[in-house]
């Protein structure tokens, strides 16, 4: 079969209107374009508004050795998107039980890009120790989500190009350089916010508020 060096999975479900969750648009597009960039092509392969099913296929025909999943999650649950484009919350189980070492021999790494997944990758290096997972521990901003992750395809694609070994750890210490060389900074956003009902929500204020402006951005820590 085939080997890709990186699989991504991007997923941007939407909710129906009546729904308690409410997501937020995600440019995914942007992110695409910055791996595609970085990578060459025949060492990416990619999978667009992925739902669970397209996992194991993926993983059988490209036998990665990163997989990516760029989105949301909620509850330990990556969202990822059924045939009509809504939302589908599979178990955290659905998901781990396809990157076992039969099905994904190579598999060195599973990066999560998205706010509060570190459960369910904490949940992966326990049931599979031989893996890496990088993941955000907090709620993070989507630009610094973007300009951690670019930082880290720069570095992959570098290694592939000079045929080197994918050196993980560095590859995230690289992404950290980028977001801090863009102004970003690590925290969690969360222990700023507002409270529900402060007059900030209707009327923000972004100069001198860290309330409607936190002066950190999310946590991405390397498992």
């Amino acid at each position: 079969r085939k080997h890709a060096e990186l699989l991504a999975l991007f997923s941007n479900p939407r909710v129906p209107d009546s729904s308690p969750l409410v997501l937020r648009p995600l440019h995914l597009g942007q992110e695409l374009k910055f791996l595609m960039r970085a990578l060459p092509h025949e060492h990416l392969a990619v999978e667009p508004a992925a739902s669970i099913g397209d996992l194991a296929p993926a993983v059988l025909a490209h036998n990665p050795r990163i997989i990516l999943f760029s989105g949301h999650s909620f509850m330990g649950s990556l969202a990822f998107e059924l045939d009509d484009g809504r939302i589908d919350l599979p178990p955290a189980a659905a998901f781990i039980s396809q990157l076992s070492r039969e099905a994904a021999p190579r598999l060195q790494c599973v990066f999560l890009n998205g706010c509060h997944t570190a459960a369910l990758g904490h949940k992966l290096v326990e049931e599979m120790p031989w893996l890496c997972v990088i993941c955000w521990c907090s709620i993070t901003e989507d630009a610094a989500a973007r300009a951690f992750a670019t930082g880290f395809y720069d570095a992959v694609g570098d290694f592939i190009f000079n045929e080197e070994q994918i050196r993980i750890e560095l590859a995230y210490w690289l992404g950290l350089k980028r977001m801090y060389d863009q102004g970003f900074r690590l925290g969690d956003p969360a222990t700023y916010l507002h409270p529900p009902g402060h007059p900030h929500h209707s009327a923000p204020v972004f100069r001198g508020c860290d309330g409607c402006c936190p002066p950190v951005h999310g946590n991405v820590v390397l498992l």
